[in-house]
């Protein structure tokens, strides 16, 4: 009898609890209340409230929420794989300057160790409203970010929505971690060149180019890149012109995943220059910075 009750005691807590579908982000997809919305690459996954659909709007680049039953109100999501609160913040802002909003301080931000939470005056090119944020850490070193625009006097729903959603957020090991052991220790390099002549009569003359950089990412974290680029013109009875760049510079280096897996990354140099460089994969290759690099192992760092 003990065991017959313990049973119909799971059976009730299954029956009354229903189990939520989880579905992996996709750039495309639509997504129902009650779903279960994953990022792999970030390590975050959260759950679309009731009422509510959601889908990626490559304009906000973000994951948007509406509801036909609160007009006027929009929900943002912004998770990336490996970065602070401050970092976080300051990304969630620069994507939100691109749509035009601009946010005024209704009262000093509320933070603790993993969590910073505000109220914002926005301007958007709609008209004036008002935003809550909110941007939470998680312990694998990836961070959620839950925006919501209200019109002004409605924003007393925002809120509610905005911490139930985050109460639904789990996080776990970004899969962008294995990306990040997988580039330590490798030597990036790409070159090239090209030249051209245009012989007989006045102005003739050729051009001649080249191009070398490279790139190393050491496993301690710890990265060195020195770039060098060199132009020759010569002109028929005008003479010759040479032109030379270069750059070099050594520091810190990390790679952040977004939710849809978007790579880049951030150099952080020793004389204070921070860069943020595109990734993505070739077949042969990788492109950083809009640039084929070839990888191989380096030799003189792990």
């Amino acid at each position: 009898m003990r065991l017959r009750g313990t049973l119909l005691t799971l059976f009730s807590l299954f029956v009354t609890q229903p189990l939520i579908a989880q579905t992996v982000l996709q750039k495309q997809g639509r997504y129902s209340p009650g779903t279960r919305v994953a990022s792999p690459w970030s390590g975050v996954s959260f759950v679309i409230p009731a009422d509510f659909v959601a889908g990626f709007d490559t304009d906000a680049e973000t994951i948007l929420l509406t509801s036909p039953a609160r007009p006027g109100v929009a929900v943002g999501v912004y998770a990336y794989s490996e970065t602070d609160l401050e970092e976080m913040a300051d990304m969630v802002v620069a994507h939100l300057g691109k749509l035009g909003i601009q946010l005024t301080p209704l009262e000093p931000p509320v933070q603790d160790a993993s969590t910073a939470r505000g109220w914002y005056q926005a301007l958007t090119p709609d008209g004036p409203g008002v935003l809550y944020g909110v941007v939470r850490t998680g312990a694998p070193g990836n961070a959620i970010a839950v925006v919501a625009l209200s019109p002004a006097g409605q924003d007393s729903v925002i809120r509610p929505l905005v911490d139930d959603l985050l109460a639904s957020t789990q996080f776990s090991r970004p899969s962008a971690a294995d990306w990040r052991r997988q580039a330590g220790g490798q030597r990036f390099s790409t070159s090239g060149g090209s030249s051209d002549y245009s012989p007989g009569g006045a102005g003739a003359g050729g051009m001649a180019s080249s191009r070398d950089a490279e790139l190393e990412l050491c496993s301690d974290g710890t990265y060195g890149y020195q770039y060098r680029s060199e132009m020759y013109i010569s002109v028929e009875g005008a003479g010759s012109a040479e032109r030379t760049e270069q750059d070099q510079h050594q520091g810190r280096w990390w790679l952040v995943a977004d939710l849809l897996g978007t790579a880049t990354l951030v150099l952080e140099a020793t004389d204070g220059r921070e860069f943020f460089w595109p990734v993505a994969e070739q077949q042969r290759a990788v492109l950083i910075n809009e640039t084929s690099f070839y990888a191989a192992p380096s030799a003189r760092c792990p």
